[in-house]
């Protein structure tokens, strides 16, 4: 599997079936998670495509980019839905909402956009930063948008009224990532202040969040994801390390994670919570038992930094996108620690293991 440059972004489809990546060579690509080979002809654009995901029926991908713009395209077809989507500066995430009718952009011009994705519906209605929008994520129930930014805070907006809901949260320094738990009652935000920061959902919505954990690094904090049963926290920093906590109390559950020998910028938990994998700018991917903090085999290697890891729904398969210039598959059996090198596309330039 290969782009002919950084793979920025790397996900698969609700069912396990697709993975689609979002390149610096201007393509996004739809793959076949079985045999790692694509799926229909790259998803072409003039400009670098930064972030991609799939709606929850699976059906449509959204990608959007540096020039400014988000396409949809047909996840069956590869083929483009609509007219753009367009920002004034680069595009830094995508997101649909749980039902599929309105996909979220948030972008370097201060602004996140809420578009109707249904046909002849009105404009986007905008949400205002200060500074860049880096990070967005919809609630699991359809409720709540989030978005964190440059201006030091995350704000989370009613996906009904699309109003702001309580007073801005706040960091002191740039929030990088802001995710909701898979219950939609917490959200966890990462910021360059060396802190990632655990908030409870009130259920009314017309309350201020309550501020529930804090989570301490040692330099600032790229990412904060929830279990699947919104009780654990993995953080992911700049200061060579990622940590497990517990979600509701902040309490360090496991030792520090600390085998990378650079700043580790993402991490995910299993389906089932056994496992954490994160990545790096050592050039390697890892994976651990969430119980002991232990690091277990099979080390999986890149000739350049990885920027992003994502569990198969089924957790046997692990895709990571890749800086690096080779494209291999890997069905990794993790419980016996072994992984089989199916070896698809070797020598091209840039690549994607998973």
């Amino acid at each position: 599997m290969s782009h002919r440059d950084v793979i920025w972004s790397a996900r698969f489809n609700p069912d396990g079936t697709r993975i689609v990546t979002a390149s610096q060579d201007r393509t996004a690509q739809l793959w076949d998670a079985a045999t790692g080979q694509p799926v229909g002809l790259p998803m072409r654009h003039h400009e670098v495509r930064r972030d991609a995901c799939f709606s929850a029926d699976g059906r449509l991908v959204v990608a959007g980019g540096w020039g400014g713009t988000a396409q949809l395209w047909n996840a069956l077809t590869g083929e483009s839905v609509g007219e753009p989507m367009r920002h004034i500066e680069q595009i830094m995430s995508v997101a649909f909402s749980p039902d599929g009718t309105q996909v979220a952009t948030g972008s370097a011009d201060g602004a996140a956009q809420l578009w109707d994705i249904r046909p002849g519906e009105a404009q986007p209605l905008v949400l205002q930063h200060e500074g860049s929008v880096n990070s967005l994520d919809v609630s699991p129930d359809g409720r709540w948008l989030v978005t964190a930014s440059d201006d030091k805070t995350a704000r989370i907006w009613d996906c009904q009224t699309f109003k702001p809901v309580g007073k801005a949260l706040l960091h002191g320094g740039k929030v990088l990532k802001a995710t909701f738990s898979p219950d939609s009652r917490l959200l966890a935000t990462a910021s360059a202040d060396k802190n990632a920061r655990i908030w409870e959902v009130l259920p009314d919505g017309h309350h201020n969040l309550k501020l529930v954990a804090t989570l301490p690094h040692g330099a600032e904090v790229f990412c904060a994801r929830f279990d699947s049963a919104s009780e654990r926290v993995v953080t992911a920093s700049h200061d060579s390390t990622a940590r497990v906590w517990e979600a509701r109390t902040g309490r360090a559950l496991t030792p520090p994670l600390a085998a990378h020998n650079r700043r580790v910028v993402d991490a995910a938990f299993s389906p089932d919570g056994q496992r954490v994998a994160t990545c790096g700018w050592d050039g390697t991917a890892r994976m651990w038992d969430t119980q002991t903090g232990k690091l277990l085999p099979p080390v999986l290697p890149h000739a350049d930094a990885v920027t992003a890891v994502a569990f198969a729904p089924d957790g046997n398969r692990l895709a990571t996108a890749s800086a690096d210039d080779r494209a291999v598959l890997e069905l990794a059996n993790w419980r016996s620690g072994r992984a089989n090198d199916a070896a698809l596309g070797m020598g091209a330039r840039r690549g994607i293991q998973f």
